[in-house]
């Protein structure tokens, strides 16, 4: 698991840099949220939705860098940087009392949803 995140770290960062400067000393905990559309949502829906959640996940305290992708099987796959615990999950609960968000997230399968957040211990420059 320990490779697998460092690719996805290396890969995610890489991408971010034009962005947003991102040092990765910043990073305390990284949340990775594996998922699946509704039976009647398309692929493209949900990317779209998913898309447009970015320009209110950024703005939570703690957010440092969010990437979604997609697998071949139309598995979707959320891996969202932060300074700490306590921040991800505080975002987690406010994302909750905001409707568009919730109207995005009303396409994703409930019973898809496989949701981790694990604490970084390493980095590698």
């Amino acid at each position: 698991m320990k490779i697998i995140l460092t690719g996805i770290l290396v890969l995610t960062f890489g991408l971010g840099q034009a962005q947003k400067e991102i040092s990765m000393k910043q990073v305390k905990c990284v949340e990775m949220v594996m998922f699946r559309p509704q039976e009647k949502v398309s692929n493209d829906e949900l990317l779209k939705a998913m898309t447009a959640t970015n320009k209110i996940v950024k703005n939570f305290d703690g957010f440092i860098h969010r990437s979604t992708s997609i697998n071949d099987d139309g598995g979707f796959l959320d891996v969202v940087y932060w300074e700490s615990k306590e921040e991800a999950l505080e975002a987690a609960a406010k994302v909750q009392k905001i409707p568009e968000v919730m109207k995005n997230f009303a396409l994703i399968d409930p019973n898809s949803i496989k949701m981790k957040h694990y604490e970084v211990f390493s980095v590698q420059d």
